[in-house]
């Protein structure tokens, strides 16, 4: 077996079941989706005005992630994306509201990701992760965002 076949398909690891990779995904649409939301926000002016399709840019991502059977690991993937934004804000404006919405936000997480535990598999990044599944989720974001830009072109966000 070449070295190519053995760094695709070695003994010490296997591929992520198909709906592993749904689920990141579906997740990843529907939190950046909520957080370039956000991002629009902070210039309320432009974004009262396009209230209506930034409700629907963030509740279509929403929608789509509600098909999944495993809904709730999808929404916690969708929720710990925003985290870093709020890190972000946190440390920007240098403000106490922020930080406790960091942690809120982030005892949230805690709460819904062990209910995750106690219903579906752990939510830690699985053993045996590789460099070829570590490109996957990077082409997975990779189309999120791509495919919600398109989608702000589409309600006419962009611009």
């Amino acid at each position: 077996m070449s070295r190519l076949q053995r760094f695709i398909v070695g003994d010490a690891f296997e591929f992520r079941a198909p709906f592993y990779w749904r689920d990141l995904l579906l997740g990843m649409f529907w939190g950046i989706a909520f957080v370039w939301a956000t991002i629009d926000a902070l210039n309320w002016q432009s974004f009262a005005r396009n209230l209506p399709k930034e409700l629907i840019f963030v509740a279509a991502p929403l929608a789509i992630a509600m098909l999944s059977p495993r809904r709730l690991l999808v929404i916690f993937i969708g929720l710990a994306t925003p985290l870093f934004r709020l890190l972000f804000l946190m440390f920007t404006f240098q403000s106490i509201r922020w930080a406790l919405a960091v942690v809120v936000w982030a005892l949230a997480l805690v709460l819904i990701g062990k209910t995750i535990n106690e219903n579906y598999e752990p939510t830690s990044i699985p053993d045996g992760t590789t460099g070829v599944e570590l490109v996957i989720s990077i082409c997975a974001l990779a189309v999120a965002v791509y495919s919600l830009w398109e989608f702000r072109q589409l309600l006419g966000l962009n611009g």
